[in-house]
């Protein structure tokens, strides 16, 4: 099912440690981002004028240290994103306004720097990565992809710092590099270069003495003068030649410097590990005294010259720390110069291992001002003064309230606590902990070496909620003893979902599928102490313990799935390893024979048995799987083992309370979950009236502290919050919109069930009692009632998250709403949860209204050009349009069989009239045009083919989904991604706004051609594995082409999309219990049910061109049905004769909502009628009534069981009679207008028909040859005028005249106001 993560984030009264290892200052000043040793990134709300920082967003998904952050994106675009690089190879991208992680991979190249750079030509940046290889590495920022590598032909070494420049005058890119050992390397490159994926040599090197660099910056004012910061010096060189015009050493109290920059062109800032940085303004002219100069200057006459002595660089500047304290390790530091009006704001900001931010201002001296302090002697340096320092330690002790943990409020015992009751207190840490999904239980492995086991929803809500509970309960819990060192991992492999490793800590395991193969009451940990305990989670005894010799156990995971375990394997009798194409028989009794006598030679026979035996154990598992489809095996395992793991002794909490209630309801587990999620997610304080009803009647709980959200993201990557709700991001709100309205809807069509304990038991046992009919009615009205304020109560929830929130925050003064992300929701519309999928159309089409026509044609501007391009033929169009007149017969793409869509089969050898198009035929058209058209041909077939890559295009993945992706740099999984967010968004706008000219769906216009072939292509195209046949994307499709049907029907094939969606509706029957019953659906079921649902739509729309196309299909079905037996073909295989329950449905949906189109083609409706009913009851006696009631409401249908004939009047005046005895069908021109009424005698010799047009009453009698031979003709044999119907009557067809015979020879004309008219055969 579609899945809806809902992170809370309790982050207890302690910071999260956070020591600084990289630190990023965004370009627009607004935010800064620093990464930590721990692999968390925490995003800051910086604020200039107020020279505030403020925490915002805390990144969790890597799993080790940071070793650099790069800007990925200008300040102009709409999506601000960074990238970061850890020291285990991970490459990820964020969304800094979100918090998403767009993308994320993981390579063998460690990046110990990353320089961000727009090439010309290019509309993208460009990442250049150094780092633990001899290569400089060019990568696309949106998708990671490597574009390009920059190589040494001499000396390859690791590069240890670049620069990228683009010289005046030069239409292509400079980049300069200085390896580890000393060497400059010059490399010339351009975007056509980068493009084409090959190696590029350097231009030019040579050796300096600037070995272990840390930095090579080029000066931004000249681009003559390089800047190459070694740890003991700093150095300038000429750019041209790289010779050498200053340097300067450490200053004493400095270690070693670790970067610098030029402050212009003629001052540099340097800063060392210390954490100090130095102003150093460079030599510029002729020292008195000295016969020759140096300068660092670009246009004075001693520039290029030898430093003297006396020329070098002077101290002007230094910026001290707000600390004296000696650093552990050497601060991370950052340069940056801001344009302004007045110039330029340059800023120095430094992060350290303590979690403390400093930032400078560097000012520029003037020239008096520099004058004067070189005059004094010796010279001493102006200090800069701090403008900001801050540190996570400190906004945390700001929070009013402080934030809670999960075990603030776990109860003191000996050896939990130390002392005060505190869980965390000192040498009590946590350092490692797993969720318990299928438990509902929490583990937290702590340093003592204990694992504490406490009710993960009860201690949330306690934390969170004012629950009805005292403030000082505390949760049950359990505390497993058997480490002696720290607990560093934990894992539960029940709910592992094979072979994912277990994290030392983190939600790991929130989101696994229950695995059968473990028993669910068990629980692994490893500790520091080398030791590996399995632990029984229901008495809390361990149940086996090792020692691994090798160090602390860092990693737990268990076994893929494909892998047998050992009971498994001894379990399987010879016949079933014979099933599982293990061994045969003949084998298994060689192999029993070899086992008797020891002899090596069975020794050697029987390890090659069992290597078979071990090399198909995959393949036997991957059968059986297979041929589950349903997982209905593991779903019996999974409850036989819940119940066995539930039914063992209960565990004794160390509060020793009665723990008679461990054993959790999941029901009721469930209503708590959902009442958490609820109590937290609503909006509290925006409708006060509805915030009383939430709390007496629906049971919601108002939250003790403002609540902390998270976000999950790509690779399940947490991405937790600070504080704040529908102004935190875009993409949080998404997420709590879509939870508040699936919920909320699901409890109020759930009876209107609520969330109060007592409420619910009572509604429980109203329904129980009910049954018996021993309520009375006074109590039966009572509970009615109570059930309507409730159910009220629900849908005024859903009303102000759906509609009114937006307005309702602005009221309330809010800084800024975030509106839900449209991509998103498009992505949720089909989604496989039917309550999710319901509460994302309907927040996708309130906002879209929200939005207005402007912002509408905002949507349609920014992802219009993600649509695919595709031709006719890869659409569904007809390969040869010159012939659609004949007969057709085209292979269905959506069929699991071979059989085609529209009720004909595929032969070699057909008619001679009838022109047979396959698929086969079809691929080699296509491929014979490629080969053609090679340059037009296959990017249009490669969109085709690569649509959409996403088969879960409905979860939970926020990444990939910025319309900056879909450029020319971006991969090609991620611009198909795009693409099947187009589809689905511009369908939607289509299918609910189209209707008007404005919006851009005019006939047409590019936006209705292009967004109309997208879902014709992801309809009739055949199953793939990069788009397979059930898929969100898909049913989409299916569901869209069905609600916009009057903007897409000019440029559809509407014969072959109705027998598409026919095709998937054949199996009706077969998956009535899935959608009867309300159980979770298949895929199957899913199509089956949306593609039903979109038939209905077109039958509402454009009932005509449905019947009509129907019928046309009908006829050529009867067609091919006459020369079945010649042709060799299988009608019962096909979609028209399989698809006769839905049909018949539809005509019934028609008869009964749309007869005025009924009445204009009911010919071609009784054709249709007659194709799907079974003909053998009309044959036998059975009435038109019995077989198919709908359509005997028409006075235009009448049927003769005696002489096996079915007459239909049409719109045009003609009579159509069906013989159902020889399946013959003969038309009679009747009248000169629409015949109102026709009828046959009971005796079946006479026919009568009546036109209210021409007012005139007709009989008709058949006549046949001796004995019954020969044609028969039909002849009137009288005609009567009858007086004139109303108007009033015209109008309406439920008032039209009908004609009933009371005898075989008279029949009586009734008109609606009761006149009756009697005429004689």
């Amino acid at each position: 099912m579609g899945s809806l993560a809902i992170p809370l984030v309790l982050w207890g009264r302690e910071p999260p440690t956070h020591n600084i290892s990289c630190i990023l200052l965004t370009k627009d000043v607004k935010t800064l981002v620093t990464a930590s040793q721990d692999g968390q990134i925490c995003v800051w709300d910086f604020d200039p004028p107020k020279l505030k920082m403020i925490p915002r967003v805390m990144l969790v998904g890597h799993s080790s240290a940071i070793s650099c952050l790069a800007e990925s994106s200008s300040s102009s675009s709409p999506v601000h994103t960074i990238v970061s690089a850890a020291q285990n190879g991970e490459f990820c991208v964020w969304d800094l306004r979100d918090g998403r992680c767009l993308e994320v991979v993981t390579s063998h190249y460690i990046h110990s720097n990353i320089t961000t750079y727009q090439m010309l030509g290019s509309k993208e940046y460009r990442l250049f990565c150094i780092g633990n290889y001899p290569e400089i590495h060019i990568y696309d920022p949106a998708s990671l992809q490597l574009l390009c590598t920059l190589c040494s032909r001499l000396n390859p070494d690791w590069i240890a710092s670049i620069h990228v420049l683009r010289p005046s005058k030069r239409n292509d890119e400079v980049v300069l590099g200085v390896t580890q050992g000393g060497w400059v390397k010059v490399w010339t490159v351009s975007d056509k270069d980068v493009g084409r994926g090959e190696a590029i040599k350097e231009h030019e090197s040579k050796k300096l003495r600037a070995t272990n660099a840390k930095c090579l910056v080029c000066c931004a004012f000249n681009q003559r003068t390089v800047l190459i910061v070694t740890p003991k010096s700093w150095q300038v060189y000429d750019a041209g030649d790289f010779s050498q015009l200053a340097e300067c050493g450490t200053r004493d109290g400095e270690t070693a410097y670790s970067g610098g920059s030029f402050l212009s062109n003629e001052a540099v800032v340097v800063w060392g590990e210390t954490g100090r940085g130095y102003v150093y303004k460079l030599p510029n002219k002729r020292s008195e005294g000295s016969r020759r100069g140096a300068s660092c200057v670009v246009g004075t006459k001693e520039f290029h010259r030898k430093q003297s002595d006396d020329s070098s660089p002077i101290l002007i500047g230094v910026c001290k720390p707000p600390t004296t304290n000696t650093l552990l390790v050497p601060p991370c530091w950052q340069y940056l110069m801001v344009p302004v009006q007045s110039g330029a704001e340059k800023l120095l900001v430094r992060g350290d291992c303590e979690g403390g931010v400093v930032l400078w201002r560097i000012r520029d001296f003037q020239p008096q001002e520099l004058q004067k302090l070189l005059a004094a002697t010796p010279v001493q340096p102006a200090t800069t003064k701090i403008t900001v320092h801050t540190s996570l330690k400190d906004e945390w002790a700001k929070i009013d309230p402080p934030p809670v943990g999960l075990l603030d409020h776990v109860a003191p015992v000996e050896g939990l606590c130390g002392g005060g009751g505190d869980s965390v207190a000192e040498g009590q840490r946590v350092c490692a902990t797993l969720f318990l999904g299928t438990q509902g239980r929490v583990a937290c492995g702590r340093e003592d070496g204990s694992i504490l086991l406490l009710p993960a929803t009860e201690a949330i809500m306690l934390h969170l909620l004012h629950t009805e509970q005292s403030q000082h309960a505390v949760p049950q819990s359990m505390i497993l003893r058997g480490h002696t060192r720290r607990v560093t991992c934990l894992l539960y492999p029940h709910g592992d979902a094979g072979g994912a490793p277990a994290a030392g800590a983190g939600p790991a395991g929130a989101g696994a599928v229950p695995t059968p193969r473990y028993p669910a009451n068990q629980l692994v940990s490893g500790g520091a102490d080398f030791a590996v305990i399995i632990w029984d989670l229901t008495t809390g005894a361990q149940l086996t313990r090792f020692v691994v010799q090798a160090g602390p156990v860092l990693q737990l995971m268990t076994t893929p799935s494909t892998c047998l375990l050992a009971d498994e394997y001894a379990a399987m009798t010879p016949g079933s390893l014979e099933a599982a194409e293990l061994t045969s028989t003949s084998h298994y009794q060689r192999i029993n024979l070899l086992t008797h006598p020891a002899s090596p030679e069975a020794a050697k026979k029987i390890a090659e048995f069992f290597g078979k035996v071990k090399d198909k154990a995959g393949e036997m598992e991957k059968k059986m799987k297979d041929k589950d489809k349903h997982d209905l095996i593991g779903r019996a395992l999974e409850k036989a083992s819940s119940a066995h793991g539930s039914s063992g002794g209960t565990a004794e909490p160390h509060d020793q309370h009665d723990d008679g209630a461990r054993n959790i309801e999941v029901p009721c587990q469930t209503l708590q979950i959902g009442q958490l999620v609820l109590s937290v997610l609503h909006s509290w304080g925006l409708d006060p009236a509805l915030d009383a009803t939430c709390l007496s009647l629906l049971g919601l709980l108002r939250p003790r502290v403002p609540p902390a959200f998270g976000l999950v993201t790509k690779s399940e990557e947490n991405v937790f919050s600070s504080r704040g709700h529908w102004e935190i991001s875009s993409a949080v709100s998404t997420q709590h919109l879509v939870a508040v309205v699936a919920l909320a809807n699901t409890l109020q069509h759930r009876n209107a069930a609520t969330l109060h304990p007592f409420r619910e038991r009572s509604r429980r046992l109203h329904l129980v009692t009910a049954k018996n009919m021993s309520v009375s009615a006074e109590q039966d009205a009572a509970f009615r009632q109570d059930q309507s304020r409730i159910k009220q109560g629900w849908s005024t929830l859903t009303a102000l998250h759906s509609v009114l929130l937006p307005d309702a925050v602005h009221r309330a003064g809010a800084d800024a709403y975030k509106p839900p992300l449209l991509e998103v929701l498009a992505r949720r519309w089909q989604s496989r949860c039917q309550e999710i999928r319901d509460a994302a159309q309907v927040l996708l089409q309130t906002e879209l209204v929200r939005i207005g026509r402007t912002g509408r044609q905002r949507v349609i501007d920014e992802w219009f050009p993600h649509l695919p391009s595709l031709t006719e033929t890869q659409h569904g169009a007809p390969a040869n349009p010159a012939a659609p007149s004949a007969p057709t017969a085209t292979a269905t793409p959506m069929a699991s069989n071979s059989q085609p869509i529209n009720g004909t089969v595929n032969n070699s050898n057909s008619a001679a009239n009838s022109t047979v198009v396959n698929s086969n035929s079809n691929n080699n058209s296509n491929a014979q045009n490629n080969s053609n058209n090679h340059s037009t041909e296959r990017p249009q077939q490669t969109d085709a083919q690569h649509i959409v890559e996403d088969y879960h295009f409905d979860e939970d993945h926020l990444e990939g989904l910025t319309s900056s992706g879909g450029g020319e740099g971006s991969s090609g999984a991620h611009k198909h991604s795009q693409q099947g967010v187009a589809i689905v968004l511009l369908a939607v706008i289509g299918a609910y706004h189209g209707h008007h000219q404005e919006e851009g769906f005019s006939l047409g216009s590019p936006l209705a051609v292009k967004t109309s072939k997208a879902l014709s292509h992801l309809l009739l195209s055949p199953p793939s594995p990069r788009l397979p046949l059930h898929t969100p994307l898909r049913r989409a499709a299916i569901d869209l082409i069905g609600r916009g049907f009057p903007v897409w029907e000019p440029y559809l094939d509407v014969a072959k999309v109705v027998l598409a969606l026919l095709e998937l509706c054949a199996d009706t029957h077969q998956l009535a219990p899935s959608m009867k019953y309300g159980l979770p659906l298949v895929p199957e079921a899913d199509a089956c049910r949306t593609a039903s649902q979109s038939l209905t739509h077109i039958a509402g729309a454009r009932p005509g061109v449905l019947i009509t196309s129907m019928a046309r299909e009908v006829a050529r079905y009867n067609t091919l049905q006459q020369n079945a037996q010649s042709l060799q073909l299988n009608l019962h295989l096909t979609t028209l004769y399989r698809a006769k329950t839905e049909i018949l449905r539809l005509m019934e949906y028609l008869i009964q909502n749309h007869r005025a189109s009924i009445n204009q083609l009911m010919v071609e409706v009784m054709d249709i009628i007659l194709h799907c009913v079974d003909t053998g009851h009309l044959r036998g006696g059975r009435g038109l009534n019995e077989v198919f009631p709908a359509v005997c409401s028409f006075s235009q249908v009448s049927h003769c069981p005696n002489t096996k004939r079915i007459a239909t009047g049409s719109h045009n005046g003609t009579i159509a009679i069906y013989d159902l005895r020889n399946s013959k069908c003969q038309v009679i021109s009747a009248h000169s207008g629409a015949v109102t009424a026709v009828a046959f005698s009971p005796d079946g010799k006479h026919l009568t028909s009546y036109s209210m047009v021409e007012n005139k009453i007709s009989f008709w009698q058949t006549s046949t040859g001796i004995f019954g031979l020969g044609s028969s003709q039909t002849k009137c044999t009288k005609s009567f005028s009858t007086v004139p119907v109303p108007d009033i009557v015209r109008l309406n067809p439920q008032r039209f005249p009908k004609l009933v015979w009371i005898s075989n020879k008279t029949v009586v004309l009734m008109l609606s106001d009761g006149t009756e008219h009697r005429f004689n055969a």
